[in-house]
C-alpha cells in the first residue's frame, strides 16, 4: 500500500549517520526527503514546493548561519522554514540562528518523537502561510504572480543588482489586440486566452525570474543576473512560444495571438525599480508603434 506523502523535505548533513537516522525516522511515516552534504546543495537541491529544510549548523564548505541567510535572501525559497540540526547545545549559538531565520532545533541525538512532532508542526504552518501569502500573491484568473507580488521582490532583486552591481533586466508583455478578441469571441474566451498565455510563459521561465500579472493583457518579467544579450534571447524565445498557443472555440478553429514585448536593462543611473521598469513600458510603446509581435530594446 502506498503511503501518503506527508511532506517534502531537503535534508544537508555531511554525516552520513545522521542522514540515515533521519531518513529511518521520517520516511517510513510518509515524508519525501531528498538530501545533500554541502551548504550549496541547500540552493541546488531545493525545490519550490519543498516544505521543509532540516539543515545542519556544521557543513564543509559554510556554516549553517550562512546557509540559512542565503535561503532567506533566495527569491523562490525564502518562505521555506528551516529547521537547525546539531549536536551543539549553545543558546548563543540558537539565538543566531533564530536570528538568520530558522524557525527551530532538533538536537543530536535525535529523538524520534520530538523530530516527528516538529517537522509536522512546521509543514502544517507552512501550508496554513502558504495558503494565505496565495490569497495575497497570486492572480486570481491567471494563477500567476500579482502586480505587488512581482514589484515587493523585485524591489529586493533590484537592490541587490545595484548594491553588487549585478546586471538586471525588465520585460513588459502585452497581447496584442486584446480588446478584439474580447469584442470578437466574449470575455470567457478573453480569460481562457490570458490564463493559456500566462501558464505558457510561466513554464517557460527560470525559477529565478519574476513573473506576474500586473493588469489587463499586460504582464512583467523581471530578469535577475540577466544580461541584455541573455534577455534578448529569451524574448524572442517567448514570441516564437506565444505564436504556437492555442485556444478551442467552440464550432471554429482554434484562436491564434501575439505578444509585444520592451525589454530594458538596469543603467547606473537608475535609483529604484520603477526606473527599470518605466523604460520596458516606454519601449513596449515602441514594440507596439513598429508593428506588434516582437521584442524592442
Amino acid at each position: 500500500m502506498m503511503t501518503e506523502n506527508k511532506g517534502k523535505i531537503l535534508v544537508v548533513d555531511d554525516d552520513p549517520t545522521s542522514l540515515h537516522l533521519i531518513a529511518d525516522i521520517l520516511e517510513p511515516v510518509g515524508y519525501d526527503l531528498s538530501f545533500g552534504t554541502r551548504g550549496g546543495d541547500a540552493i541546488s537541491r531545493c525545490e519550490p514546493d519543498t516544505d521543509l529544510i532540516l539543515l545542519d549548523y556544521h557543513l564543509p564548505d559554510a556554516n549553517g548561519i550562512e546557509v540559512c541567510q542565503m535561503l532567506k535572501q533566495h527569491p523562490t525559497f525564502s518562505d521555506i522554514p528551516v529547521i537547525f540540526i546539531t549536536a551543539n547545545q549553545d543558546h548563543d549559538l540558537e539565538a543566531n540562528g533564530l536570528s538568520a531565520g530558522a524557525v527551530d532545533f532538533i538536537t543530536k541525538p535525535y529523538s524520534t518523537a520530538v523530530m516527528m512532532a516538529r517537522v509536522k508542526t512546521h509543514i502544517a504552518l507552512k501550508r496554513q502561510t502558504d495558503l494565505l501569502m496565495r490569497m495575497t500573491r497570486v492572480d486570481d484568473l491567471t494563477g500567476v504572480y500579482n502586480r505587488r507580488h512581482v514589484f515587493d521582490v523585485g524591489n529586493r532583486e533590484f537592490s541587490r543588482a545595484k548594491r553588487l552591481k549585478n546586471d538586471m533586466c525588465a520585460m513588459v508583455l502585452d497581447i496584442d489586440f486584446f480588446k478584439k478578441i474580447n469584442d470578437s469571441y466574449g470575455h470567457d474566451v478573453g480569460d481562457k486566452a490570458l490564463i493559456v498565455f500566462a501558464q505558457s510563459i510561466n513554464n517557460r521561465v527560470r525559477t529565478t525570474d519574476i513573473f506576474g500579472r500586473v493588469g489587463g493583457e499586460e504582464f512583467i518579467i523581471l530578469l535577475p543576473d540577466t544580461n541584455l544579450e541573455e534577455a534578448l534571447s529569451l524574448g524572442d524565445a517567448l514570441l516564437d512560444l506565444v505564436r504556437t498557443i492555442e485556444v478551442p472555440l467552440d464550432g471554429q478553429a482554434p484562436l491564434h495571438y501575439t505578444v509585444s514585448i520592451g525589454l530594458s536593462n538596469i543603467e547606473p543611473e537608475d535609483h529604484e525599480l520603477t526606473d527599470l521598469v518605466k523604460r520596458a513600458d516606454e519601449h513596449l510603446y515602441h514594440a507596439k508603434q513598429s508593428g506588434r509581435d516582437q521584442i524592442y530594446s
